[in-house]
């Protein structure tokens, strides 16, 4: 172990150490070690919360193999020191692990250490928990954060990137092993650069916005009680600049990250592309946060192989949010795993709908073929295969629909005859556009007044913005109209929802 340096309090009460080739960092806990626990200069440590009626070499060994299985910020090299934390007091004794030998000491059990078995750090004769930096080799973050102190987030700098910090702190599972399944406090949470977190600036991406408005004051309202809860904050995820779709070799301010999936050149989908590769690329990551406006949790979990989930519109209000249409911006969910997105989201939002969320098995089984190739290709395969599996499962037959073939034969009155493709031909880009370019507009102001000049923006973003200025008020109002009529008619056709539980599956995209 190399010996911590320790920064100036005012500026960062850490220590930063390596050991076998690992990165740490060190935050205190407030804990005085007893002098009956005192070791004789700074030192690795663990903490073990357990009443073992009998204290053999045996049980420290299954207990600190456990612990190796468990969780990926311990390592042997803390456990030369034991501090059990139980109600017992016994003189310091030395055990013959596999290890080595490990000396335990107790030490009483207080409110901080009720649940924080785990790595640490005596320093000072104070207890310090250990976190673990691991590098974000996929570029993912902007900014990675430490733990959250006196309801504010900070920089993480750890000394050896600078406060371009490329590196992020996670605790061990350990100090989370014995919370029931609703404390939030155990998943490892990235944030995409769209939210609002208190201290923090927000950039969307773009060095002009960051040079502009300070760092935010509060957290964004979606995500203000996931933070209450005690999430752990890892740091802000890179996106597509203004929530548009760049891919890495398109974005010019802040590189977006790159897919982990092929030749690590692939791209990772728009616009919550950190968040979604962050979760595919790390086991250190449990959940990616990001906005979905028309794709942009749907692609990136599709092009990383992750689970996403867009939450249903109305559930949070947008205060704190980066929005480019409010009708359609929500917030949404990465995970490697279907059962963590699922507990994730119940803790998360499902008591904040309008109706109890419940279970109910689909009676209808939809998929769409308007956007299915004619020939068998691998992609159409693929999602054929999925198909049958919801058949078996749900035991009930899918029905292919061609949208425009129903459109024709079941039209809604508001389409006076048009066929759909006509019907719906500008609403994406009187509607979408048009609002995307007003919803920059105070930027611009701001950005003109303060620095006498335009900002400068990406080529994509650009674009996006001088098409949606060509569009009038009169012509956004009415693609807003036909998206009503089109939205009541897939409601009362497709899903049928006053009848039947409908699932719709649809390919994407071709490749």
């Amino acid at each position: 172990m190399k010996v911590p340096t320790k920064h100036s309090p005012q500026i960062d009460p850490s220590l930063f150490f390596e050991v076998g080739g690992n990165r740490y960092v060190a935050k205190p806990t407030n804990e005085i070690i007893s002098p009956k626990a005192a070791l004789e200069q700074e030192a690795l440590v663990t903490v073990i919360q357990s009443d073992p009626d009998e204290i053999t070499s045996a049980w420290l060994d299954d207990m600190l193999e456990d612990f190796l299985q468990r969780d990926d910020v311990i390592g042997p090299a803390f456990f030369a020191n034991i501090f059990l934390a139980c109600p017992k007091q016994f003189e310091p004794m030395e055990l013959e692990t596999k290890w080595g030998a490990s000396t335990l000491r107790a030490m009483q059990r207080t409110r901080t250490l009720r649940n924080l078995s785990g790595p640490y750090v005596v320093y000072e004769n104070s207890l310090w928990q250990v976190l673990r930096l691991y590098d974000d080799v996929q570029k993912t973050f902007l900014i990675t954060l430490q733990p959250e102190l006196n309801n504010e987030f900070i920089h993480l700098n750890d000394g050896k990137h600078g406060w371009d910090c490329s590196s992020a702190a996670v605790k061990s599972r350990l100090a989370f092993q014995e919370l029931v399944p609703s404390d939030l406090r155990k998943y490892r949470v990235v944030v995409k650069d769209a939210f609002d977190l208190a201290g923090v600036k927000t950039s969307m991406c773009n060095k002009a916005y960051h040079a502009l408005y300070p760092p935010a004051t509060e957290n964004a309202v979606s995500i203000a009680d996931l933070i209450e809860r005690g999430i752990q904050v890892l740091g802000k995820t890179k996106l597509s600049s203004f929530l548009s779709r760049e891919e890495p070799s398109e974005s010019v301010d802040y590189q977006t990250a790159w897919n982990p999936r092929g030749d690590g050149y692939q791209g990772p989908g728009g616009s919550s592309s950190g968040s979604a590769a962050a979760v595919a690329a790390y086991d250190w990551v449990d959940i990616g946060l990001g906005t979905d406006t028309n794709g942009s949790i749907r692609r990136p979990a599709q092009c990383n192989g992750v689970f996403g989930l867009r939450i249903s519109q109305g559930v949070f209000p947008s205060t704190g949010m980066f929005t480019v249409f409010k009708r359609f911006d929500v917030p949404g969910i990465f995970a490697r795993d279907l059962a963590v997105l699922t507990d994730f989201a119940t803790e998360w939002y499902a008591a904040k709908l309008v109706a109890p969320a419940t279970r109910k098995l689909p009676k209808k089984l939809v998929y769409l073929t308007d956007n299915m190739p004619r020939e068998e290709t691998p992609q159409k395969k693929a999602v054929m295969g999925v198909i049958c599996d919801l058949e078996t499962c749900f035991e009930v037959e899918s029905i292919g629909i061609s949208l425009e073939d129903l459109w024709n034969s079941n039209p809604p009155d508001g389409a006076k005859g048009e066929k759909l493709s006509d019907f719906l031909n500008e609403v994406g880009s009187s509607t979408f556009l048009y609002e995307n370019y007003h919803s920059g507009a105070s930027f611009r102001d701001d950005y003109r007044e303060k620095y006498h000049r335009n900002p400068f923006v990406s080529a994509f973003v650009q674009w996006r913005w001088e098409m949606g200025k060509q569009y009038s008020k009169e012509q956004f109002d009415d693609g807003i109209r036909r998206l009503d009529i089109y939205k009541q008619w897939w409601i009362d056709t497709i899903l049928e929802t006053e009848r039947k539980h409908t699932l719709v599956v649809m390919q994407s995209e071709d490749v």
